[in-house]
């Protein structure tokens, strides 16, 4: 699509690593240096979907490891996707205002990420609401917000990918220790159908089993 990402400071990169998952390759990330990067972009603000195909090795993560984000040090925090301590939950964080302490929205499911193996996850933001989606079932979630988000802050930092930054520099210890397929962003908000259609989509590629919901007409 014209939007190559780029190895991390110091050029270094993951190691692609062929025929891992159903035939196909993965980023495989130390967890110790390695990270990618690539330039902002202009998302529809009221909207937004990252589908994340994934393995953390270290299960759970040591800290806040982020598989797909645009989240950087002060005024710069957009949003994320990715596992946390919380026994290998998947995360996901929307800010409206960018604010480095005081996150206005955030949600983690349940113990989804926790088993090791590969995963499809979803986070769905639209309409002032953020779901996450684990191979096709919606997570359990709980919230910690101050006020409602309608909009996801206007961030021009770099997106990144298998890290955390801030001040363009990764967070201690948040480097990915994992395998990561394929990331898929929408700048607006999928409805259930075609968010489901993207998740049939990466099921299919990868071989991971994903639930569905099919409504027949008559």
């Amino acid at each position: 699509n014209g939007r190559p990402a780029a190895e991390g400071a110091g050029g270094d990169g993951p190691l692609f690593t062929a025929n891992i998952l159903n035939g196909m390759p993965v980023a495989r990330f130390n967890g110790t240096t390695e990270y990618m990067k690539l330039s902002d972009f202009d998302p529809t603000l009221s909207g937004l979907t990252v589908f994340a195909v994934a393995k953390y090795g270290a299960i759970p993560p040591a800290v806040y490891e982020p598989i797909f984000s645009q989240f950087d040090t002060n005024s710069q925090r957009a949003w994320s996707i990715g596992g946390t301590t919380l026994t290998g939950r998947l995360r996901g964080k929307v800010s409206k205002d960018g604010d480095a302490t005081n996150l206005k929205y955030y949600k983690s499911g349940s113990a989804a990420a926790a088993s090791g193996d590969f995963f499809i996850g979803a986070m769905v933001f639209g309409s002032s609401a953020l779901s996450l989606y684990v191979n096709g079932v919606k997570e359990n979630t709980s919230k910690d917000t101050d006020g409602t988000v309608d909009v996801i802050h206007n961030s021009t930092a770099d997106l990144t990918i298998g890290a955390e930054l801030a001040s363009g520099s990764v967070v201690a210890n948040s480097y990915i220790e994992g395998d990561i397929a394929e990331i898929i962003v929408y700048d607006q908000k999928l409805d259930d159908g075609e968010r489901s259609r993207v998740e049939r989509y990466l099921s299919n590629k990868y071989g991971i089993n994903v639930f569905t919901c099919y409504i027949s007409a008559r």
